[in-house]
């Protein structure tokens, strides 16, 4: 980039930056849009490419430094959704990295500070989400696939934090809350539970389901909640909002020093 000298990665850290920028007060829309195209017109042909192909395929919900992928494999991933081919990865999951899979790229998301692919795991035969600074290798391999429509972004972010909130976990749990679900969402967001009204004798209710790998920290969120709460399960969670509320019972019956 004449007269700076950046490299892909730096590129693309100074892009995501321009979309980050997008919620800062005061910030035009209009120019971190022309800033961004400054910067894809002086890209070499190849990388301005494949970033143009981040730019017009990925959900973008936030964009943080929570988490930065290698900028080449987020590329790689970006190029893969837009230009409908699969791809050989190689992944880091909890038990380390992998064997190379075959997945066919179905959507690219930004969400809460991380980048998540969305596509269909060939060797699994189910779909999958991979989170992309977890990816180790991406490679393209022979094959086409089928036109998507990468009209609704906001639909991809919404059907991602869907699955994390109905992703199976050590705890099923089910509550229901008296309150609409704006207050609900204060202490459950939509990545956590799944929320629906309920009618009839409970009109006005809400039941809340959510996965949780433990516990503990459950009770201080339906403590927080300024409505009437009943745990339908599991019983665990009951016990321990009992041991909770002796606990703190005992705290506040404590003299002052």
């Amino acid at each position: 980039m004449p007269p700076l000298m950046l490299s892909s990665e730096e590129a693309l850290a100074v892009v995501l930056g321009l979309l980050n920028a997008r919620a800062a007060p005061g910030v035009s829309h209009a120019a971190m849009l022309t800033a961004t195209s400054k910067t894809r017109r002086v890209l070499p042909e190849e990388t301005a490419r494949r970033l143009g192909a981040l730019l017009d395929t990925a959900a973008i919900d936030t964009v943080d430094d929570r988490t930065v992928p290698d900028a080449d494999i987020l590329l790689t991933v970006a190029d893969a959704v837009a230009r409908r081919y699969p791809l050989a990865l190689r992944y880091r999951g909890t038990r380390g990295t992998g064997p190379a899979r075959s997945v066919e790229p179905e959507d690219l998301v930004s969400y809460a500070g991380r980048w998540y692919l969305v596509a269909h795991d060939v060797d699994a035969a189910a779909g999958r989400t991979f989170r992309v600074d977890r990816i180790q290798e991406a490679r393209r391999i022979p094959g086409e696939l089928p036109p998507a429509d990468r009209s609704d972004a906001a639909r991809a972010v919404a059907e991602l934090v869907d699955g994390f909130a109905r992703a199976e976990r050590r705890w099923r749990i089910t509550l229901r809350a008296q309150a609409d679900e704006a207050t609900i969402r204060a202490g459950f967001p939509a990545s956590v539970a799944v929320i629906s009204a309920l009618d009839g004798d409970e009109a006005g209710w809400h039941r809340v389901e959510i996965q949780a790998e433990r516990l503990e920290w459950i009770p201080p969120v339906i403590a927080a909640l300024p409505c009437a709460v009943h745990v339908d399960e599991p019983a665990e969670l009951r016990r321990l909002l009992q041991h909770t509320a002796a606990r703190l019972a005992a705290i506040a019956r404590r003299s002052p020093v």
